[in-house]
């Protein structure tokens, strides 16, 4: 789920592909048991600009797009505030959801349900707590860092200057 516009979007699909790839098979293995595979943003937003509220991917051939590499791999991109007239009333309602509205479908519904719970479990949300807190101290620590490099930097021009 995705909720602010990150120019890197495109990039992340690309990393959680390879994740997905990675542990699927271990090195000497035959490449035959890598299955089909998707990644799925779910977008609030319209990251591709074009007023669709789905864009799914392949990789093609540049020189003749209707040649596939049939590699096994999907990336879908949706967005809750596309045109929805050529997609199915399920996904609209599952858009809807993602948007905020209350959960009509039985996907929906059952998606809710599985938030529900996963926000009841406590060892989760202590997991998931302890994650942030150490995502936020990586960002003070490497604010800190920034601002020494910065005010370094500084000193050298002020020297250079004088």
């Amino acid at each position: 789920m995705q909720t602010t516009k990150y120019e890197e979007l495109p990039k992340r699909s690309r990393y959680y592909q390879d994740i997905i790839d990675l542990n699927l098979i271990e090195k000497g293995e035959a490449y035959d048991i890598l299955n089909t595979s998707y990644v799925i943003f779910i977008c609030t937003f319209d990251f591709f600009e074009s007023n669709k509220s789905m864009y799914e991917f392949e990789n093609i051939c540049i020189n003749k797009p209707e040649l596939k590499l049939n590699d096994g791999t999907h990336k879908i991109f949706l967005n809750t505030k596309g045109d929805r007239s050529s997609i199915s009333k399920e996904l609209k309602l599952l858009l809807d959801y993602f948007d905020g509205k209350e959960p009509e479908s039985k996907l929906a519904k059952k998606i809710d349900q599985k938030v529900f719970e996963a926000k009841r479990n406590d060892q989760w949300r202590r997991e998931y707590m302890s994650y942030q807190m150490e995502l936020n101290q990586q960002y003070r620590n490497g604010k800190e860092e920034g601002r020494k490099e910065g005010i370094g930097d500084m000193s050298k021009l002020i020297k250079m200057l004088i």
